[in-house]
């Protein structure tokens, strides 16, 4: 909750009212439950833990919590580093939770597994999904009637005629008006925190 005025209690009965603007940097993260006070400036990429009360300024690069707020580390010492083998590692895993969560959790749909893709049908259509990387750098062999959704992670990768793609070495996607397509985008966003750009054209 962002507060830039205002009290809990009554002034007229001499408690103390604040006043101020908040101001967040780019690359900024609140988690769930954090409360920022009038006057409040925090600087670019810094991440503010669940549940904080920040009533002052964060310098950039900061993980804060608690309350009040105080820095317990910063986002250098919090971030490694993404090589296109991690990140291709990390597309693989997030995928795998998607499966097993979403496709078969939520929509209880059965999926065959082949070179590393997952296969399922989806409202009447065929689907698969997988990563290309350094150790996949190009989609598993064998066919699908059907649409194939990609998470890249190489560079300037030239995906199928058809292939609806999450660019993970530049975050970006091309708009697209597919049911697993945007569930998939959403989950990553919800789950892992990635937000991605739309491609330009």
């Amino acid at each position: 909750m962002v507060y830039t005025h205002g009290s809990f209690l009554p002034y007229t009965e001499g408690y103390w009212v604040r006043f101020g603007t908040v101001r967040l940097g780019d690359y900024v993260w609140c988690a769930a439950g954090v409360f920022l006070h009038p006057g409040v400036e925090i600087g670019d990429n810094s991440f503010v833990n669940s549940r904080s009360v920040v009533t002052g300024a964060i310098a950039a690069g900061s993980v804060v919590e608690g309350n009040p707020a105080q820095v317990v580390g910063s986002m250098e010492r919090l971030r490694r580093s993404m090589t296109p083998a991690r990140l291709e590692a990390a597309a693989n895993h997030m995928l795998r939770h998607f499966v097993a969560m979403v496709v078969q959790g939520h929509w209880s749909a059965t999926v065959t597994t082949s070179g590393g893709s997952y296969q399922f049908t989806h409202r009447g259509r065929s689907y698969r999904l997988a990563a290309v990387g350094p150790k996949q750098p190009g989609l598993p062999i064998g066919s699908v009637d059907g649409r194939n959704i990609v998470l890249v992670s190489l560079a300037n990768w030239q995906a199928p005629a058809g292939a609806l793609t999450f660019d993970l070495s530049t975050g970006t996607v091309r708009p697209q008006n597919d049911p697993v397509y945007h569930e998939l985008g959403q989950f990553m966003q919800r789950y892992y925190g990635i937000q991605f750009e739309l491609e330009e054209h």
